[in-house]
């Protein structure tokens, strides 16, 4: 199963939106619910340390897909995780639920 998840926060203002982050994420899950290969493209990312997110992403290959939040609530915390990121994979969880709907 493939996945594409897009993630964008933006406010409106005076002069109209402005993003503050973006990812889109394009994630592989084999037959066994496994997460086999993801990449992660940085849109707009608004912080130095936003960028070193992105390394995180790659330790969740091999993981089930159930456990995808959890693992990211306890493996990806320091400084070099971003919280927008991090619920952007938490919500990978819920393609197998979505892929049963199809």
């Amino acid at each position: 199963m493939r996945v594409q998840q897009h993630f964008r926060d933006s406010y409106a203002g005076s002069e109209g939106e402005t993003v503050m982050h973006e990812y889109l994420v394009d994630a592989a899950f084999d037959g066994a619910g496994r997460l086999v290969a993801i990449d992660v493209d940085p849109r707009v990312l608004p912080w130095q340390a936003c960028p070193g997110a992105l390394a995180g992403a790659q330790g969740l290959v091999g993981v089930a897909i159930s456990d995808i939040p959890m693992r990211v609530r306890s493996d990806l915390v320091s400084t070099s995780a971003c919280t927008h990121l991090n619920s952007t994979l938490r919500a990978l969880a819920d393609a197998h639920s979505l892929a049963r709907q199809v």
